[in-house]
C-alpha cells in the first residue's frame, strides 16, 4: 500500500538565546493511505509539535536540525525545508482542539467556510454559499442554511465541532490532523463526533493522524497507534496487538491506569514515577550520545 506520509528519523529543537532545546528525537512515522494513525502521549511528549512540524506552521523558535517529512503519494520532495516542498505536498488540514477558539468570533459560519471554500473552488458566491450548506448536511447538521447565518457562540460545542470538522473535509485534504478534536466535548457528544470523523474517513479514503492522550478513542477509531515521550516514539503498531500485547512499560502502564468497566473493583496502578524518570534519563542519554 502506498505511504500517504512518511517520517524519517525527524530532530526538531526550540531556540532559547543560544541553546537548542531538543523537542523531538528521531521520530519515525508511515502513515499508508486510507488509514486512521493514533499519536499518543501525556502533555508535553512533542505529540502537537509533530502535526505542526507536518502542517508545515512551527513557530520561529523551532528548528528541524535533521530527518525530513515525505508525501511518496504525491512526489513530494525530501524535507519540508525546501521552498519547493510547498508546492508538491498534498493538502493538509485541521480539526483543531477547541472549536470555540478556532473559530473567528465576529464572522458568521457561512462566511468562514466561504474562505476555505475558495481557496479550492473557483465557483460564484451563490455555488460556494451551496457547497457550503451540503457540506453541513454532510456533518450531520440540520438548518445548515441557518447555521450559516450563525456566529460561533450562537452554536453548541458539539455543532461547532461539527463545523470545524465539515471545513476540514470540504477542500477533499489527502491527510487531515486531528489534534485532540474531541477534548472540550461530554462523552456523548464526543461518540458521535468521532462516529462521524469515522464515516466521512471512510467514504473519502482520507489519511488521519488523530493526536489524543485518550486510549479509550484510540480504540475505538484508530488502525495503528503510537505512543510518544520525551519526544520520542516508544512504540507503534496495530491498536489491537498493541493493546493485547504491549511490548513497553510505558505503554502497559498507561493501559494498567485506565479504569475497565468489565472490573469495577479493579485498583487502578498509575504510572510510576520512577518510570518517569527513566524515560526523560533515556532521553537526556539519547541527545547526548548525538553530540558526541
Amino acid at each position: 500500500m502506498t505511504s500517504a506520509l512518511v517520517v524519517h528519523d525527524l530532530h526538531l529543537a526550540v531556540r532559547n538565546g543560544q541553546v537548542l532545546l531538543p523537542i523531538l528525537r528521531g521520530i519515525n512515522l508511515n502513515l499508508p493511505q486510507g488509514e486512521i494513525h493514533g499519536l499518543v502521549g501525556e502533555s508535553g511528549a512533542g505529540k502537537t509539535m509533530l502535526g505542526r512540524v507536518i502542517l508545515d506552521i512551527l513557530p520561529p523558535s523551532a528548528v528541524i536540525t535533521s530527518g525530513n517529512v515525505d508525501y511518496p503519494a504525491h512526489r513530494s520532495s525530501p524535507s519540508l525545508n525546501r521552498k519547493s516542498a510547498h508546492r508538491r505536498r498534498p493538502h493538509i488540514s485541521l480539526i483543531p482542539q477547541d472549536p470555540l477558539t478556532s473559530l473567528n468570533p465576529v464572522k458568521r459560519i457561512g462566511k468562514q467556510m466561504g474562505e476555505i471554500l475558495r481557496l479550492a473552488h473557483k465557483d460564484s458566491s451563490q455555488q460556494i454559499h451551496e457547497r457550503a450548506k451540503q457540506h453541513l448536511r454532510e456533518v450531520k447538521i440540520r438548518n445548515p442554511g441557518q447555521v450559516l447565518q450563525q456566529y460561533p457562540h450562537q452554536l453548541s460545542g458539539g455543532m461547532r465541532q461539527r463545523v470545524l470538522i465539515a471545513m476540514a473535509f470540504s477542500t477533499e485534504p489527502s491527510i487531515i490532523i486531528a489534534d485532540e478534536p474531541t477534548t472540550a466535548l461530554d462523552v456523548s457528544v464526543q461518540q458521535r463526533v468521532l462516529r462521524l470523523i469515522r464515516d466521512l474517513q471512510k467514504e473519502r479514503g482520507t489519511t488521519i493522524l488523530f493526536v489524543t492522550h485518550d486510549l479509550g478513542v484510540v480504540a475505538k477509531l484508530c488502525d495503528r497507534v503510537s505512543l510518544m515521550h520525551s519526544g520520542m516514539i516508544l512504540e507503534q503498531g496495530k491498536v489491537s496487538d498493541v493493546f493485547q500485547s504491549p511490548s513497553h512499560p510505558y505503554t502497559r502502564s498507561l493501559l494498567e491506569a485506565i479504569p475497565r468497566y468489565d472490573k469495577p473493583r479493579e485498583k487502578l496502578s498509575p504510572v510510576a514515577n520512577d518510570l518517569q524518570t527513566q524515560l526523560i534519563r533515556e532521553a537526556d542519554e539519547y541527545d547526548r550520545q548525538r553530540r558526541v
